[in-house]
């Protein structure tokens, strides 16, 4: 499984790395910390998932999952923000997943495991 993370890189980040790489079958998980360059990774790499930073002064969170919409890329999003009341937001932008900072080790572990189930990569063993 591909995964680009759109984030600018503070706050915990390392550790979401770490988390999907605990995963298993994780092939790649890049930070990308500006919309331009995300959008064209996202169209060039083919991940099978994105997750995308959202609610920080300045950071095109919603805008950018609208942007891989438009563009007519389908691949899965999760939207990932410090305020609840996103969760809204991010649904009505079309992503398959929110999750609420600061993340837990666990609900991400989970939400690489539905991301995999709609992809039909087969969960890890064990």
């Amino acid at each position: 499984m591909r995964i680009l993370l759109l984030d600018d890189g503070v706050d915990g980040t390392d550790k979401l790395l770490e988390w999907f790489s605990e995963c298993g079958d994780i092939e790649m998980a890049s930070i990308i910390k500006t919309k331009e360059l995300f959008l064209e990774r996202a169209a060039t790499e083919k991940p099978d998932a994105v997750f995308i930073h959202t609610g920080r002064q300045g950071f095109p969170g919603f805008k950018t999952g609208e942007a891989l919409r438009a563009a007519g890329n389908r691949v899965p999003i999760v939207f990932l923000s410090d305020e609840k009341k996103s969760a809204l937001n991010a649904f009505d932008a079309g992503a398959e997943g929110f999750l609420l900072c600061p993340v837990e080790k666990g609900k991400v572990k989970k939400c690489v495991e539905n991301l995999k189930k709609c992809a039909n990569i087969p969960a890890e063993n064990g």
